[in-house]
C-alpha cells in the first residue's frame, strides 16, 4: 500500500536553541507502466538511423528514467538510458544508429520510478540490418509460344506475354510492374 509519512526532527543545543526539520516520506509500491515498440524493424544498410518512441505512466513517485538493453534480465549496468525523457508528455525517445557490422539487435525497454520500482517491456524490438540488395535473375518473356531472354532494355512482342524470373532477397516485400 502506498503511504505518505511525515516526521519532524528537532535538534536542540545546551542553551535551548533548537531547529525543526520536517521530513516527508512517500512509500511507493506500484510499478510504473511502459509501452515500447516491438516486432521487427528493418534498417537499410545505407540508412542505419531510426528514432523509436514509447510512453510511460507512474501515478505515485513519477518516472526517473527509461532504459534499454539487449537482455531482458540483464544487470543494472547493462541498461542504457534512452536519448530523451519528456516527462510532461509521459514520452520517451531513443535515437538509435546501428553499427554497419551488426546484422541484428534485440532491445527491451525498462521504466524506473523515483522509488526504484520498475517494469520491463514484455516483447522485444528486433532491429535487423538489411545488407542485401534485391536481385532479379533468369528474367524471361514468353509470347506466342516463344521465349525471349531479357538481356537488354527492350524485347519486342506482337501481343500478350508472360514474364518469369527469380527474385533473391532475404526480406522480400513485393514486386511492382509499371
Amino acid at each position: 500500500e502506498n503511504q505518505e509519512l511525515h516526521f519532524y526532527l528537532k535538534a536542540e543545543d545546551s542553551n535551548g536553541i533548537s531547529t525543526v526539520k520536517e521530513c516527508k516520506f512517500l512509500i511507493d509500491n506500484e510499478k510504473p507502466s511502459i509501452t515500447a515498440p516491438e516486432g521487427e524493424v528493418y534498417l537499410p544498410k545505407d540508412n542505419l538511423f531510426k528514432a523509436f518512441e514509447g510512453t510511460f505512466t507512474d501515478n505515485v513517485s513519477k518516472i526517473s528514467q527509461v532504459y534499454y538493453s539487449e537482455n531482458k534480465d540483464s544487470a543494472s549496468s547493462e541498461w542504457k538510458a534512452v536519448t530523451s525523457l519528456i516527462t510532461s508528455q509521459n514520452k520517451w525517445i531513443l535515437n538509435y544508429t546501428a553499427d554497419e557490422n551488426d546484422s541484428q539487435k534485440t532491445f527491451y525497454f525498462k521504466a524506473v520510478d523515483n522509488a526504484g520500482n520498475y517494469s520491463v517491456s514484455e516483447n522485444p524490438l528486433k532491429i535487423i540490418i538489411d545488407k542485401d540488395i534485391p536481385s532479379i535473375t533468369d528474367l524471361k518473356i514468353t509470347s506466342g509460344g516463344k521465349d525471349f531472354v531479357f538481356e537488354n532494355d527492350t524485347v519486342y512482342v506482337k501481343s500478350g506475354f508472360t514474364i518469369s524470373g527469380k527474385i533473391i532477397e532475404t526480406n522480400f516485400k513485393e514486386l511492382k510492374c509499371s
